[in-house]
């Protein structure tokens, strides 16, 4: 493995384990609910400018009876 790969490599474990910490410490301070009520919140708006972006959500109006109802059944 290249030192760059090595490198890339531990960024992204330390990257991928953070958040199981931060989520250890958080659950000792708040309900887990809520936990992942923030945490999905905080996801989705990071998320709606990229698909804005990419026009992701034309022609959802088409689908929307598909997509509350299907959940449901």
């Amino acid at each position: 493995m290249t030192r760059r790969g090595l490198l890339l490599f531990a960024a992204m474990s330390v990257i991928w384990g953070i958040p199981y910490l931060l989520i250890r410490v958080a659950v000792g301070e708040i309900s887990r609910g809520t936990l992942v009520f923030v945490r999905t919140g905080v996801a989705a708006l990071v998320l709606m400018p990229v698909v804005f972006a990419r026009g992701g959500l034309r022609g959802i109006g088409n689908r929307l009876q598909d997509l509350c109802l299907r959940p449901a059944a």
